[in-house]
C-alpha cells in the first residue's frame, strides 16, 4: 500500500501545505488540482540540470524580493499591544537567527505564552497552546544540548 502522507513520499510537509493552499487560493476545489501540480513537478524534474546551471548570484534578487513580501504581513500586526506584537517580532528574530522557520514559530509560540502569563492575561491563552508548550519546551531543551 503506498504512503498516504507527503512525508511518506519524501516530500517536506511545508511544501505539500504550500502547494495545497496555493491551489485553494487559485480556485482549485478537487484532487485534480493536486494531480496537475504533481505532473508539473515531475515535468520540471527534466529541467533540473538547466536550473542547476543558474548561479546563486542570479537567483539572490528574487529570493530577496520573496523575503520582503513575507515581511509585508508584519504591517497587520498590532504592535501597540505588546503581548501580541512582541511575540511576533521574537518569532521573526528567532527565525532569522536559527535559520529555521520551525524553530522561529516554536520560539514565538513559547514567547507568546510567557508574555501573556507575565502580563496576567493567562486566561487568554488557549488550552491547546498550553498543551503544545510541553513538546516545544522539550524541543528547545534538546536543541540547546546539541
Amino acid at each position: 500500500m503506498p504512503p498516504r502522507s507527503a512525508r511518506g513520499w519524501g516530500i517536506p510537509a511545508a511544501t505539500a501545505l504550500i502547494e495545497s493552499s496555493a491551489a485553494a487560493e487559485a480556485g482549485g476545489k478537487t484532487g485534480l488540482t493536486a494531480l496537475s501540480a504533481a505532473v508539473m513537478f515531475l515535468l520540471m524534474l527534466l529541467f533540473t540540470p538547466v536550473a542547476l546551471m543558474i548561479p546563486k548570484e542570479a537567483t539572490a534578487p528574487a529570493l530577496i524580493l520573496i523575503g520582503l513580501n513575507m515581511f509585508s504581513g508584519l504591517r497587520k500586526v498590532d504592535l501597540a499591544n505588546f503581548t501580541d506584537g512582541l511575540p511576533v517580532l521574537m518569532m521573526v528574530m528567532i527565525t532569522l537567527i536559527a535559520n529555521s522557520f520551525g524553530t522561529g514559530i516554536a520560539g514565538g509560540l513559547l514567547f507568546y505564552i510567557v508574555i501573556k502569563a507575565i502580563a496576567g492575561k493567562w486566561r487568554e491563552i488557549p488550552i491547546g497552546l498550553w498543551v503544545l508548550a510541553v513538546p516545544l519546551v522539550y524541543y528547545f531543551a534538546t536543541l540547546v544540548r546539541h
